[in-house]
C-alpha cells in the first residue's frame, strides 16, 4: 500500500515542473537527434520557422525575439509531439496558432506575457495531454479556451493574475489528474467549479490553489472529487475550514488557519502526513484527529498552541513523527495543562522531532527550559496569589505549624500536578514570604 500524505507546504510538487525554472540545469543545451533548439543567445528567430525536418518531433524556443504566435504557425511540422516557449516575450497567440498538430502532447507557454488568450487557441489537439501557461501575465481565462482537450490530464495556470474562473471552465477535461491554479489572484471559488470532474475514469489527484486570495472555502467544493489525494492550500486568508471538507485525501496542505473544527480530518482514513505548520492554531479540539488511524507524520510547529487537551494524540496509533518546534515552535504553558504533552513526549520521546527544544514560554521561572527536562510536580497550576506574595514553585505550604506558621512539605510529598488541579480547600497553595517576617514580641522563633 503506498503511503499517503498531508501535506501542507510546497513551492513545486512535480520535479519536471521546476525543471524550467532552473536555467542553470539546461536540459536542451545539448539538443538530442529529434529536437531542434532555438536560443536568444545563440540562434536567434523572430518568427517561428516555416517549416522542420520530418524526423523533428520537439521544437523548444529559450529567450527567443518571438513576441507572436500566428494563426497556422506549425501547419507543416505534423509530427511535433512537444513544443516548449520557456522565457520568450510573447504577447499574442492567435486562435487556430496550433491547427495541425494532431501529435502534439506536450505544450507550454511560460515567462510570456499573454495577460489573455482567446477561444480557439488549443483547438484540434485530441492528443495534448500536458499544457504548461505558467508565469504568463494571464488576467482572463474565457469559457471554453480548453475545450476539446479531452484528454489533457496536466494544466498549470501557475503564477498568473487570474482573479476568477468562469462556471464550467474545466467540465469538458474528462483526463485531468493534476491542476495547478497556484499563485494568482482568485478571490472566490463557485461550488460547482470541479463539479464536473468526478466522471471521470480515474479522476482529479491534485489541486494546487496556494497563494491565492481566498477567504471561504465553499463547502461542496471537494465533495465529488472523489480521487483527489493532494490539495495545497496555503498562504490564502482562508481562517476556518467548514466541517467535513475533505473526503479521501491524502496529502494537504493549509495555511492561516485559526481554528480547526472537530472531526475535520473524519474521513481522511488513508492519510500518512499531516502537516499543520505556519498556522495560527491556539488549540486543538480533542478530537480533532479522529480518523487518521494511518497517519505516520504530524507536523505541528510554528503555531499558536500553548496547551493541548488530554488524549489528543489518542487516535493516532501508528504515528512515528511529531514536530512541535522547527525554526520557531509554539508558546508553551508549563503548568498543569500541559501535563497530557509532557507525559506524552516522556513516553514517546524518540517520536518527537527536536524533542529538547520543545521548551516552555511561561511562566517566567519556566521560561527557556525543556518540556522534556521538568518534573511533574513543576506543571502546576498555582492559586491566585496577592501581588505581595511571590510564588516559589519548589516550596509549597498546606498546612499550619503548631505556632501557627505554615510548614513545609518535604520534596517527597510535594503534590503532583495532577493533585494541583483540585480544590484550594483541599490543596492550598501558598509560597514563602522573599523577606523574613518580623518577630511580634512573644512570638517563640521559628525551628
Amino acid at each position: 500500500m503506498k503511503q499517503q500524505f498531508l501535506f501542507l507546504f510546497f513551492l513545486c510538487f512535480h520535479p519536471h515542473k521546476c525543471q524550467s525554472q532552473t536555467l542553470g540545469a539546461d536540459p536542451y543545451e545539448t539538443p538530442k537527434d529529434y529536437q531542434e533548439v532555438y536560443r536568444g543567445s545563440k540562434n536567434d528567430v523572430k518568427e517561428i520557422p516555416k517549416i522542420a525536418k520530418s524526423f523533428i518531433s520537439e521544437m523548444i524556443f529559450v529567450q527567443t525575439s518571438i513576441t507572436a504566435i500566428r494563426k497556422g504557425a506549425f501547419r507543416y511540422m505534423p509530427n511535433l509531439t512537444k513544443i516548449l516557449f520557456i522565457g520568450n516575450n510573447i504577447k499574442t497567440v492567435e486562435s487556430g496558432a496550433f491547427d495541425g498538430l494532431e501529435k502534439l502532447r506536450d505544450l507550454e507557454i511560460s515567462g510570456a506575457s499573454l495577460e489573455e488568450l482567446a477561444v480557439g487557441t488549443f483547438q484540434n489537439l485530441p492528443n495534448l495531454q500536458r499544457l504548461e501557461l505558467r508565469d504568463s501575465h494571464i488576467r482572463c481565462i474565457p469559457k471554453g479556451l480548453f475545450e476539446g482537450l479531452k484528454n489533457l490530464g496536466e494544466l498549470s495556470l501557475h503564477i498568473n493574475v487570474i482573479p476568477s474562473l468562469p462556471e464550467g471552465i474545466f467540465d469538458s477535461l474528462a483526463n485531468l489528474t493534476f491542476l495547478d491554479l497556484a499563485r494568482n489572484r482568485i478571490t472566490f471559488l463557485p461550488g460547482d467549479v470541479f463539479s464536473k470532474l468526478p466522471q471521470l475514469q480515474r479522476g482529479l489527484l491534485e489541486l494546487s490553489l496556494q497563494r491565492n486570495r481566498l477567504r471561504v472555502l465553499p463547502p461542496t467544493l471537494l465533495r465529488n472529487l472523489t480521487y483527489l489525494e493532494k490539495l495545497l492550500l496555503d498562504n490564502n486568508l482562508i481562517r476556518v475550514l467548514p466541517p467535513q471538507s475533505f473526503f479521501g485525501l491524502n496529502r494537504l496542505k493549509l495555511n492561516s488557519l485559526a481554528t480547526l473544527p472537530d472531526g475535520i480530518f473524519v474521513n481522511l482514513t488513508s492519510l500518512g502526513k499531516l502537516i499543520l505548520s505556519h498556522n495560527q492554531l491556539a488549540a486543538l479540539p480533542r478530537g480533532v484527529f479522529t480518523g487518521l488511524n494511518k497517519l505516520l507524520d504530524l507536523q505541528l510547529d510554528t503555531n499558536q498552541l500553548s496547551a493541548l487537551d488530554d488524549e489528543v494524540f489518542a487516535p493516532l496509533p501508528n504515528l512515528k513523527t511529531l514536530n512541535l518546534r522547527m525554526n520557531h515552535g509554539n508558546p508553551w504553558r508549563c503548568d498543569c495543562n500541559l501535563c497530557y504533552l509532557h507525559s506524552w513526549i516522556q513516553g514517546n520521546s524518540e517520536k518527537v522531532k527536536l524533542s529538547s527544544q520543545v521548551s516552555c514560554k511561561t511562566p517566567p521561572h519556566l521560561a527557556g527550559q525543556a518540556v522534556i527536562s521538568l518534573r511533574e510536580n513543576q506543571l502546576i497550576c498555582p492559586a491566585t496569589l496577592p501581588p505581595s506574595v511571590s510564588f516559589i514553585p519548589s516550596l509549597l505550604l498546606t498546612s499550619t505549624s503548631s505556632q501557627g506558621m505554615p510548614s513545609l512539605l518535604p520534596p517527597e510529598d510535594v503534590p503532583t500536578a495532577a493533585q494541583t488541579t483540585l480544590s484550594s480547600v483541599a490543596f492550598p497553595i501558598m509560597a514563602l514570604p522573599t523577606m523574613p517576617l518580623p518577630s511580634k514580641a512573644g512570638d517563640g522563633a521559628l525551628h
